[in-house]
């Protein structure tokens, strides 16, 4: 996830990186990717709506640590579910 910050030139924080590391400390490894790939989905669908609605434009900066936030509360509720429902595929 370190590579994110460099690539992604500022898109994503120090603070962001090290709440990802806090939550990959408390959930384990299956979980945290769980919450990185939750938490882009939902701030990408969020800041599509401000788009769309013309509240934000593309250059526009959004804060990530809510979208990680929830990401971290559909796993901690709703994880054992969604894992279920994607190995299901295989």
């Amino acid at each position: 996830m370190v590579i994110i910050i460099f690539v992604s030139n500022g898109g994503m924080g120090a603070g962001d990186m090290k709440y990802y590391t806090l939550l990959g400390l408390a959930f384990g490894y299956i979980d945290i990717l769980l919450i990185f790939f939750l938490s882009i989905l939902y701030g990408a669908l969020i800041s599509l709506g401000l788009i769309i609605t013309k509240k934000a434009d593309r250059k526009s900066e959004i804060p990530f640590g809510p979208h990680i936030s929830f990401a971290t509360l559909t796993v901690l509720f709703f994880g054992e579910q969604i894992k279920i429902w994607y190995l299901s595929f295989f």
